[in-house]
């Protein structure tokens, strides 16, 4: 019996590439978004791929309580999910106290708290059974502070750290968990008000959607700890390891100042 793989974020971007590697490994899917046409398209392409099962879910994971939403949804299905990605995510860029509450609630409830309750409700049922995979999506912004991009950043830093406590604590339950840093890739991630038309949205990026998705598939059936797509992303990095706040919070925060100043 083909094992049961959920992806959030899964009609776009990293997360449609990951759908793409997973149906081709004969899994079976479910995939989460909030744009149902997006799901049904995908699911159909995905069809065509492989003879596998594939349900959906349009579902908005930045409001309270919707991991539980989810998990009960998948329970009413009375599906065993083995692999979890977490893949949604969202970020916003502005001096953080002009920034819209509501809306660095939402990406930090997005970022943090809906991916924390996923994997404690669907580590659950790995536990019971001994085995399974997740993935958590961070970034490369995870190993600094980011002045115009603070809480997002903050945000990432807390799902490599909360991946990297998860993994130890799961591990003797045979359960394998991988947090991926991408760098800067090109996907829709880009295309929210804050990143259209800026300077950001203009540079050549480090990857691609599909680089990275490989990247991570590879990373996380190896049961690597962190995987960091291309070798730029690498050395920023370790950079950061040596780099003093100081000098790393003046470095980003040029970089971070061009999506603001449109």
């Amino acid at each position: 019996m083909n094992k049961w793989c959920l992806i959030t974020g899964a009609s776009t971007g990293i997360g449609k590439d990951l759908s793409n590697i997973f149906a081709i490994n004969g899994y079976n899917l479910i995939l989460v978004a909030r744009n149902q046409e997006k799901l049904n398209k995908l699911k159909n392409e995905l069809l065509a791929i492989n003879t596998i099962k594939i349900e959906t879910v349009s579902i908005d994971l930045s409001e309270s309580n919707s991991a539980q939403k989810l998990k009960d949804i998948v329970d009413d299905f009375n599906i065993n999910i083995h692999t979890l990605i977490n893949n949604a995510g969202v970020g916003l860029a502005g001096e953080f106290n002009s920034l819209n509450y509501l809306k660095s609630q939402a990406m930090l409830n997005l970022n943090m708290i809906t991916l924390s309750d996923l994997c404690h409700l669907f580590s659950s049922d790995m536990i019971k059974d001994k085995s399974g995979q997740i993935l958590n999506v961070a970034s490369t912004a995870a190993f600094q502070p980011g002045p115009y991009m603070t809480a997002y950043y903050a945000s990432k830093s807390f799902v490599l750290n909360y991946t990297q406590g998860i993994r130890f604590e799961l591990n003797r339950f045979n359960i394998n968990v991988t947090c991926l840093c991408p760098g800067a890739t090109k996907t829709d991630f880009f295309k929210n008000e804050s990143f259209s038309n800026s300077k950001l949205s203009k540079i050549p990026f480090m990857s691609t959607s599909t680089d990275v998705a490989n990247a991570a598939f590879k990373g996380l059936c190896s049961n690597k700890a962190v995987v960091v797509p291309g070798l730029l992303n690498k050395l920023t990095r370790l950079t950061s390891i040596f780099t003093p706040v100081f000098f790393s919070n003046s470095i980003v925060s040029k970089l971070n100042y061009t999506i603001i100043k449109k």
